[in-house]
């Protein structure tokens, strides 16, 4: 081929982008050219996942594509040239020169390998991925272990997880305080708040509070049965109500979850008087709580996106003391870590055995491995927190506050039916 030739014909993967039409991806080159199979699997992973989920897929599928763009001295390489030289290089770079932790690296790698077999599963490339046999000559582009591509070299290396920092019942209660007056549809407080009492004292995941289902609650005539039992008996401790919840890792049918009766009460009157409001006509929800947008039940993502974004403006609007947890690190699992720690302390504040303390939280919590639980116990941070007194004149005025409001609110929508009405009874 001649030198004017070549030098006619567009590079390959010219700086690829990832576009969004409608609820589906796009990728593309620079000249607008559409990069087929790579649009396919990110449209198939969309449909597998999460939209935050397969976001994050798309994107490490987007790297791969610019990385073969950048081949060849800026003339790029199809996809049947990857190697496993060049996986060998994205994950020196990736580790090297843009820091990228080896967690990070390893799932978009997995990405990677997920794309290549499946392009190669569906006849759109041959002979890209696959296990060398010996004597044959298959010549796979990246060849995989006996193990599979978790053994492939790209792969090899372990992070370091950091433990999360304790944070006090007051730093938590501070951003679910700032996440519900984040909006104004009392509906929407009322459902954060319920949430936040779930959370709060409850060794339950996040996905287990937020999925939480309907049937989980018991109804209004059995609740209004064990209040009358304990207002005859004004001197003895109410003991908790415990809820059959669907667990949602680790398998398992249900694990049983205590809480005080008003939680319980709060939580019924929050699905018979508030939760109607937020259903969508024609649209079935089995659940709690629900999408203000969708009407279908609640992502545990959107509510872990939300309270993110109130722990940053909880960060920013409150100074911290010396030697405080900063608060834009707090996310909903800090409720776990913080009931499973404050409930063995409890138990060996009465003079249980650690041992026992320990095996008991395991059971309440539905872990089964010791392993987990060392995860979750911050005896030595518990020990040392001291109530803040700054910490302390902060909430008063934002609860206050917030009460006021959504109060105020609350009268608001009560009489805009009495005006609708009183509207109607003039026209007629």
């Amino acid at each position: 081929m001649s030198a004017a030739a070549s030098e006619s014909i567009d590079p390959i993967y010219d700086m690829p982008v990832l576009r969004r039409v409608g609820k589906r991806y796009v990728l593309l080159d620079a000249c607008g050219y559409l990069i087929r199979e790579g649009t396919l699997f990110i449209n198939h992973l969309a449909g597998l996942y999460a939209e935050g989920t397969a976001r994050q897929y798309a994107d490490a599928v987007l790297e791969l594509y610019r990385v073969l763009a950048a081949q060849n001295g800026g003339e790029g390489i199809e996809l049947e040239g990857i190697s496993d030289r060049l996986l060998s290089e994205m994950r020196q770079d990736n580790l090297t020169s843009r820091k990228v932790d080896i967690d990070t690296w390893k799932a978009k790698a997995t990405v990677i390998f997920r794309l290549l077999t499946w392009v190669q599963d569906n006849g759109l490339y041959v002979r890209l991925i696959g296990h060398e046999q010996l004597g044959s000559s298959t010549g796979f582009r990246v060849k995989l272990p006996i193990g599979g591509f978790l053994d492939h070299d790209v792969m090899k290396g372990s992070g370091t997880t950091k433990k999360p920092e304790l944070p006090t019942s007051d730093d938590l209660e501070l951003v679910a305080t700032t996440l519900v007056s984040g909006f104004r549809s009392p509906d929407l407080q009322k459902q954060h708040t319920v949430m936040a009492s779930m959370f709060d004292g409850s060794t339950l995941r996040r996905s287990e509070v937020v999925l939480l289902p309907l049937d989980c609650v018991p109804s209004r005539k059995w609740l209004k049965a064990r209040r009358r039992a304990v207002e005859r008996h004004p001197n003895i401790l109410p003991s908790p109500v415990a809820l059959k919840v669907p667990r949602r890792k680790g398998g398992g049918n249900n694990k049983t979850a205590y809480f005080a009766l008003e939680v319980v009460e709060e939580l019924r009157d929050f699905i018979d008087y508030v939760r109607p409001r937020l259903l969508k006509s024609g649209v079935v929800c089995n659940t709690v709580f629900v999408s203000k947008n969708t009407g279908t039940s609640y992502n545990p993502k959107s509510y872990t996106n939300a309270f993110k974004g109130a722990a940053h403006f909880a960060a920013a609007t409150y100074p911290r003391e010396f030697g405080q947890i900063d608060m834009k690190t707090l996310r909903p699992h800090h409720y776990r870590h913080r009931s499973i720690t404050d409930t063995i302390v409890a138990a060996m504040n009465t003079g249980m055995p650690a041992d026992k303390a320990v095996h008991q939280a395991m059971e309440i919590a539905g872990i089964r491995r010791l392993e987990t639980i060392e995860i979750y116990i911050h005896l030595a941070e518990a020990q040392l927190q001291i109530g803040s007194p700054a910490l302390a004149q902060m909430l008063g005025p934002v609860k206050a506050r917030l009460r006021e409001r959504i109060e105020a609110l609350t009268r608001l929508e009560s009489r805009k039916p009495r005006r609708r009405a009183a509207r109607r009874g003039k026209r007629t």
